[in-house]
């Protein structure tokens, strides 16, 4: 009986959602911090956001009905990172802050202080393999609202610094990654691989027959003809190979 539920559980959950298998996305302004294809490494622990159905009371006949009211996101996302000795990714954080003040900025156009103020964080979940994508969460409209302080003392021997970013943002999309899209690239691939080989011995027997005829070429019709011909394969297969391409 055990082995018909660890069977099922295997079925239904598979390898499950690890806490340990995630990766997060931040377009940071590549200005203020240019190492931030790094931002996924140094992020230590975040969250997917939730959402809250509110309800309100109507009172009726004695009793306090509840029904449905307004969906609330949460509009607020926290991640820790881990802080390295010259603290750039923090000072980033820091300048990403200090420049959405209009009273800080001193150009003319208000529009690129827009353009660098908002920006989209995806917060994605991973498969146990690390190689896929399983699910994913974007955020919208995100800047930086608040940065924990890094306390430091003589007795936290051996322990790497961190510091907590919380962002503010309008509201998230959760997108799950269809396994019936993978399975569709996989048929790609496959036809893809099948339709190269295919053309590899097209043209490896198109190369031989020229061959052939270069040694014992003759001024005879069938041999223009077959000579032609082995012109035309090889276009053929330079045609298949430029459609394979951009398969």
């Amino acid at each position: 009986m055990s082995t018909f539920y660890q069977n099922l559980l295997q079925s239904v959950i598979a390898d499950g959602a690890r806490s340990t298998k995630w990766e997060v996305e931040i377009n940071i302004d590549s200005s203020i911090f240019v190492e931030y294809q790094n931002i996924p490494i140094m992020a230590k622990t975040s969250s997917f956001p939730g959402l809250e159905h509110s309800t309100t009371d109507i009172k009726f006949k004695g009793r306090s009905i509840p029904v449905k009211s307004q969906i609330k996101y949460t509009q607020t996302w926290d991640c820790t990172f881990y802080l390295t000795e010259n603290h750039k990714l923090k000072k980033a954080f820091h300048d990403w802050i200090i420049n959405q003040d209009i009273h800080n900025y001193s150009g003319s156009d208000v529009s690129e202080i827009n353009n660098n103020y908002y920006t989209d964080i995806v917060i994605k979940q991973l498969n146990f393999d690390l190689d896929e994508e399983r699910s994913a969460y974007k955020l919208y409209n995100c800047f930086p609202i608040n940065i924990s302080n890094s306390e430091i003392n003589y007795e936290s021997l051996g322990e790497v610094l961190e510091f907590t970013v919380t962002f503010a943002y309008s509201y998230f999309e959760q997108v799950s990654i269809d396994e019936s899209l993978n399975a569709v690239e996989q048929f790609k691939k496959d036809v893809k691989d099948k339709l190269q080989s295919a053309a590899d011995s097209i043209i490896s027997g198109a190369q031989e027959v020229g061959s052939n005829i270069t040694s014992e070429r003759t001024d005879s019709a069938d041999t223009k003809q077959t000579a032609q011909t082995v012109d035309d394969m090889n276009s053929t297969y330079v045609s298949l190979s430029n459609t394979l391409t951009g398969v």
